[in-house]
């Protein structure tokens, strides 16, 4: 999956997670029996633990791309530390003529 293929998914689940949120509240609050007052209230409520799960879902997404990104930032510097590692390192073959170099 691409990365803009992904983005794409993350957006499109939170703007349905809204759209469907909305929905409820409005189809809630035309079917409620209680008082407007009180309505309000678990209106509030209700779009508090909409916001709640939300902002716990996005997190998590966030957490699990940080990890990713992380683990693939990761094993890019240790390849270039290898690459370093090996271009610094003499070969031991011109390590040799190097020790013969020095007899000489």
């Amino acid at each position: 999956m691409s990365k803009d293929s992904g983005n794409r998914t993350i957006i499109a689940l939170l703007a349905g997670t809204a759209i469907g949120a909305a929905i409820g509240v409005g189809v809630g609050m035309l079917l409620a029996p209680d008082k407007g007052a009180e309505t309000r209230e678990k209106v509030k409520q209700k779009l508090d633990d909409i916001e709640d799960e939300l902002l716990e879902k996005v997190g998590d997404i966030i957490e699990n791309v940080s990890d990713k990104a992380a683990t693939l930032f990761n094993g890019k510097t240790e390849d270039v530390a290898q690459e370093e590692t090996e271009e610094t390192e003499p070969s031991s073959e011109e390590s040799l003529a190097d020790k013969e170099d020095d007899k000489a």
